[in-house]
């Protein structure tokens, strides 16, 4: 079927067009060659890849890309020089498409050069996931796929490959995968890495539960050399005084308020220098680790809040939208795509009563996984 639709979208010249009967493209010609390669136990026509890449190899493409692309179907001729130029300040993207292309043609010290390089600028840990700060070509899970296969086959260690496999798998977890060719490369990389692992290696995991005088502890051991997963969930009443602050995961919510002071926005240090009428600012700061889709913040109104004029409506801030609405008792604010970094939304209201009233609080997480979240503390007011 893949051959098939290959060759509906292929043109006389040799490049694929976006669609059959369109003109030919260096760029979809590059991505289905790419694609095509990582799935070579699929048999394609000679000729057709052979009439591709002369398309290709004539192109005004980068010769970055020309260069990788042959390497990949192994028509690279040994005599063969590109201008391909200083690496160093290259994105991570091009680097490991520099570095498979110096792997795959035997240059085994440039293609070392690269890998050191990636690791050096390497973020994230090996237990959550590894990434790197400038992914926007293709995106985070492309980059990660396409990382983890040079990692692979350029022989790096096991917590380098467990840290790549988890960054595309906590990517499923928090994502829907709308990207199709995104979607095949991971699946083709984790398949790949994966291809020691079967049915009958996969055992269980074993869990002791230790109960002590005043707590609990659960301790996991996982046999097997690939992650898993699991869930525990504990149901139990608190005071709200009592809740502390949770910021440990890779989703991380920090709430601050601030009082209208002689037209300025001043931090609110001392909780009991509020008087009535006061306007209150409430500023929540989000920081993710992880590009998520679907995240829901829900920040409780203080018992003494009267809301100024907040319509519900789609709302944009530097690289972030949301949806901004209001129940009975929180402002809500409803994210459909949430970049990996940092992020702020706010909204005011005025002290309304005097007294002693609690703050409630402010909790994040994801649609997709409520195991990646946090929540502010609350705190105690007392209104002059």
């Amino acid at each position: 079927i893949i051959d098939e639709w290959l060759e509906a979208v292929q043109n006389n010249d040799g490049g694929f067009s976006w669609f059959p009967n369109g003109r030919s493209n260096p760029y979809i010609t590059f991505y289905l060659l790419d694609l095509a390669s990582k799935m070579q136990s699929q048999p394609f026509p000679k000729e057709l890849i052979k009439q591709a890449l002369k398309y290709l190899n004539q192109s005004k493409l980068p010769e970055i890309y020309v260069a990788y692309i042959n390497a990949q179907w192994d028509n690279v001729k040994s005599n063969q020089e590109w201008s391909i130029g200083d690496w160093s300040s290259f994105p991570p993207v091009l680097k490991i498409m520099l570095g498979r292309y110096y792997q795959l043609t035997g240059q085994k010290i440039p293609a070392q050069e690269i890998l050191l390089s990636l690791q050096e600028t390497a973020l994230g840990n090996f237990d959550t996931g590894i990434f790197w700060a400038r992914e926007s070509w293709g995106g985070a899970l492309q980059l990660a796929s396409d990382a983890l296969l040079f990692f692979w086959e350029m022989g790096a260690e096991k917590k380098w490959i467990q840290g790549l496999q988890m960054e595309i798998l906590k990517h499923k977890r928090l994502n829907g995968w709308g990207n199709s060719k995104a979607s095949a490369l991971a699946i083709s990389a984790l398949w790949t890495t994966f291809s020691e692992v079967t049915e009958d290696s996969i055992q269980t995991i074993q869990y002791e539960w230790i109960q002590e005088e005043g707590r609990s502890s659960l301790i996991f051991t996982n046999p097997n050399a690939v992650p898993a997963w699991g869930a525990i969930l504990q149901n139990y009443t608190t005071r709200i005084e009592e809740v502390e602050a949770y910021r440990r995961g890779p989703l991380k919510l920090d709430r601050m308020y601030y009082m209208e002071k002689n037209e300025e926005w001043v931090p609110i240090n001392d909780v009991e220098d509020l008087k009535m009428g006061q306007t209150v600012k409430v500023v929540l700061d989000i920081y993710n680790e992880s590009p998520m889709q679907t995240i829901v913040l829900r920040d409780e109104f203080p018992a003494s809040a009267e809301l100024l004029f907040e319509p519900s409506r789609y709302r944009w801030n530097k690289n972030v939208s949301y949806y901004q609405t209001r129940n009975r008792d929180a402002m809500l604010f409803y994210f459909d795509e949430m970049p990996r970094g940092n992020h702020q939304v706010s909204y005011t209201f005025k002290l309304g009563r005097g007294g002693i009233f609690q703050t409630g609080i402010s909790t994040i997480n994801s649609a997709y996984d409520e195991a990646f979240g946090s929540f502010d503390e609350n705190m105690r007011w007392t209104i002059k």
